[in-house]
């Protein structure tokens, strides 16, 4: 028995198929029979690799062979004098270019003592022998070797891809990969099918979700009615996420997207059987995302971090550019050029390309609030009519309760799974039906009798520009003001100024439709006056307290 006894092994497979096969048991038996046939010990220090490349180098960047190369380089590897590597074949240690694996693998490893040996060559390499030609040079074959199978083979994947790819793009040819997990194969993969009872389940999804069943209660119903049937084998249960994650799936309409690396993203629609129309697959995509928007508003802060508050708008602007909310941004002293308060476009804050200018918020603040005291707001937001529509409403509200209690008696007698789930669908859509008619009744009584008053309030005291004199807003007044705002308006567009001089056109969206307009412009000073939308000059007899001007901050 030789001085260098102890064998190290080192094991490696390249992909998830191949732990499914026989690679891991074959290599062992090959190195256990190695040890036995030339009376070496086996070491329990044992290293292998699963799932890892040695063409791309993982097995050194993440892998067990990089752990190997590391403990050398610390001096933690013990003993490598008395060690051997032993692989089966050279191509488990690397498929690395010729150059790349001698440089970064083998020299590294044989400088520090530890010899490398295969089965399949039964030749042992160590730092010794490196130099002997007859040794060294059919190791430089097999490495080379090694790197051509895959570069060879790389090839004639890719150019099957690419062939397929081609005739995706000019014919729509099924591709014959991995499918959706409602679809399957013919035996020949000529033809995509679908699976009858998880279509029916994704059906079932949609059906739930269009009369307005959230993504929560859709997972209750089908643990309670589907406990056992999932869409794939890992699948265990059903809750929000993997709703979603079908319900959001455009493949439902038939449409296949392609995005591979270096090639173009292609789109083929009726690629896959169309188990969901695009017009119900639409009409669900809005209602989820209708119920995102809700809960970003029911979360929607109205005070900052030291509960003052500052904005009275917030949650109504928007950018008359592109449409998003404009954010409310304290900065500087207040005092000289500086504003300390101002409004910006969130589109452009996220680079999306808007280019709408800041403005200053103080001037903004004054300007709608001096429009909104001095408007006739009952003129605005009542309605004649109001109360006749509450009363039409009111009977319609009445007649679909009736309906709903009628669908809930038959829900209670049903015995077939497909009846409950009809009589569950009319269930909800009277549901929905009658909480859009409470919500229009609603909508006519705020026309009627919730018109706040602000002819009487003093803006002195609580606008944020009072703050320039030294004294300090009313927060108490400005969360008032900020509730009863909101309750009248929908929505404010902050314009923006395209040109020099020319004014600011702002709209107020009350919640009635009415629209109003104040305008903001600068003066040749650099001051910031407001305009009545029925008056665009300032007549002399005008008191400061009707048209105030702003000074620029």
């Amino acid at each position: 028995m030789t001085e260098r006894n102890i064998v190290v092994p080192y094991e490696r497979f390249s992909s998830k198929q191949q732990a499914e096969g026989d690679s891991l048991r074959r290599q062992s038996d090959a190195i256990k029979g190695f040890i036995d046939k030339n009376g070496y010990i086996l070491d329990d220090l044992g290293f292998v690799d699963k799932g890892l490349s040695g063409y791309t180098g993982k097995n050194i960047k993440g892998g067990a062979l990089g752990e190997i190369l590391q403990m050398l380089k610390d001096g933690t590897f013990p003993a490598p004098h008395k060690r051997i590597l032993l692989v089966e074949k050279f191509d488990r240690l690397s498929r690395l270019p010729t150059t790349d694996a001698i440089t970064d693998i083998i020299k590294p490893i044989l400088r520090t003592g530890l010899a490398i040996a295969t089965v399949k060559e039964g030749k042992i390499l160590t730092n010794d022998n490196i130099d002997d030609m007859g040794v060294f040079l059919p190791i430089i074959l097999l490495l080379n070797e090694a790197n051509a199978y895959v570069e060879t083979l790389t090839y004639h994947v890719t150019k099957a891809y690419d062939d397929k790819f081609e005739r995706l793009v000019n014919e729509g040819t099924i591709m014959g990969h991995g499918l959706p997990a409602w679809l399957k194969y013919n035996q020949d993969k000529t033809e995509i099918l679908p699976i009858p009872n998880k279509v029916k389940l994704l059906q079932t999804m949609f059906s739930l979700a269009a009369v307005g069943y959230s993504s929560n209660k859709i997972a209750n119903y089908l643990k309670e009615h589907h406990e056992d049937e999932f869409l794939t084998e890992k699948q265990t249960s059903w809750n929000v996420q993997s709703v979603l994650r079908y319900m959001k799936n455009r493949s439902v309409t038939g449409r296949y997207t392609s995005k591979t690396k270096n090639r173009p993203t292609v789109i083929r629609e009726n690629y896959f059987p169309v188990v969901i129309s695009t017009q119900d697959f639409e009409k669900v995509q809005a209602i989820i995302n209708s119920r995102t928007q809700s809960k970003i508003n029911k979360g929607l802060k109205t005070t900052g971090k030291d509960g003052k508050t500052k904005n009275l708008f917030t949650g109504l602007l928007k950018c008359s550019e592109c449409g998003m909310g404009l954010g409310f941004r304290s900065s500087g002293d207040g005092r000289g050029t500086k504003s300390k308060y101002s409004l910006a476009c969130n589109g452009r804050l996220n680079k999306t390309g808007c280019k709408h200018a800041t403005i200053q918020y103080m001037m903004f603040e004054r300007a709608i609030m001096e429009h909104i005291r001095q408007i006739n707001l009952h003129a605005v937001l009542n309605n004649k009519s109001s109360v006749n529509m509450i009363d039409t409403y009111r009977s319609e509200l009445a007649l679909k309760k009736q309906q709903h209690d009628m669908i809930m008696k038959q829900l209670q007698g049903a015995l077939d799974e497909d009846d409950m789930l009809d009589f569950m669908i009319l269930k909800r859509t009277y549901k929905k039906q009658m909480k859009e008619i409470e919500q229009k009744i609603q909508e006519e009584m705020i026309k009627c009798v919730a018109v706040p008053n602000f002819e009487n309030v003093e803006l002195d005291s609580f606008l944020m520009d009072c703050e320039l004199d030294g004294n300090t807003p009313d927060w108490n007044q400005r969360q008032k003001v900020q509730a009863n705002l909101r309750m009248i308006i929908k929505k404010i567009v902050v314009d923006d100024e395209k040109i020099k001089g020319v004014p600011r056109m702002h709209q107020i969206h009350f919640k009635n439709g009415a629209v109003e307009m104040v305008t903001t412009s600068r003066n040749k000073s650099g001051s910031i006056y407001i305009e009545d939308k029925n008056k665009t000059e300032l007549s002399n007899d005008q008191s400061k307290s009707d048209y105030d001007y702003l000074h620029m901050l």
